[in-house]
């Protein structure tokens, strides 16, 4: 029998509606699997009933494939980040929240300092690892509520919730040192790598994330006329 599903069989059998639909998720010892299943009731030529048809379809690999989907529509497949589309989607709605609630909030762009070097030198896969690493790295020093995104080659975004300026200077500067004792090794080689940032904060007027995140870049490129391994912030 179906253990698992008689209870709706038996409401079905005994409700007025001669077909029905419903999903059902199963916990079994592969994980869980989910159902679609299609009921009819089936009547003789007087009207009487006769028995009931079940149709099952297994939505459990198509669940899989949208969940893989969802995830490669919204994350950087390098480095596990949030992509720049996602990552200015959440950040806008951060926005709003903040706005409404009064509440303060920074952004902070950071980027490798002469990352094509590293990738001239070492060969993309170092470069690749380097980003793999400097953002995990990152994000590791970050709260859970923080969003942080890759929106450019060796460009990383990160919005922080009620944060004010003085916070996220002092974050930037954490992270700055961070990147700066960072290495890894290539062969016989060690490679390292320091970053400049740029740090900004809300301004409480009606300013969305493409004109913070324009601030922040701004305080990013004087960050690296300055001679680069440093943070500037701008308001």
């Amino acid at each position: 029998g179906l253990p698992w599903m008689q209870q709706e069989i038996q409401d079905f059998i005994a409700s007025q509606v001669l077909e029905g639909s419903f999903e059902k998720e199963l916990e079994t010892s592969k994980g869980k699997r989910y159902y679609h299943i299609k009921l009819k009731k089936m009547l003789d030529v007087t009207g009487k009933y006769g028995g009931t048809v079940v149709i099952f379809d297994n939505l459990t690999e198509r669940r899989k494939m949208g969940r893989k989907l969802a995830l490669m529509a919204t994350t950087d497949s390098l480095t596990g980040l949030y992509n720049r589309g996602w990552y200015l989607t959440l950040s806008e709605k951060e926005i709003l929240r903040s706005r409404r609630y009064h509440l303060p909030l920074s952004l902070i762009i950071a980027d490798i300092d002469h990352f094509k070097r590293i990738n001239d030198e070492f060969g993309h896969h170092v470069g690749d690892r380097v980003l793999k690493e400097v953002s995990a790295l990152l994000q590791n020093q970050l709260r859970a509520a923080d969003i942080m995104g890759r929106i450019g080659g060796e460009e990383f975004s990160i919005t922080l919730i009620e944060s004010d300026l003085k916070r996220a200077a002092a974050t930037a500067d954490r992270l700055r040192e961070q990147i700066a004792r960072y290495s890894i090794q290539s062969g016989s080689v060690e490679v390292r790598c320091t970053s400049s940032f740029g740090v900004t904060q809300l301004d409480g007027k009606s300013e969305d994330i493409h004109t913070i995140l324009k601030r922040a870049d701004d305080a990013l490129y004087r960050a690296k006329r300055n001679g680069r391994n440093c943070i500037q912030v701008m308001t």
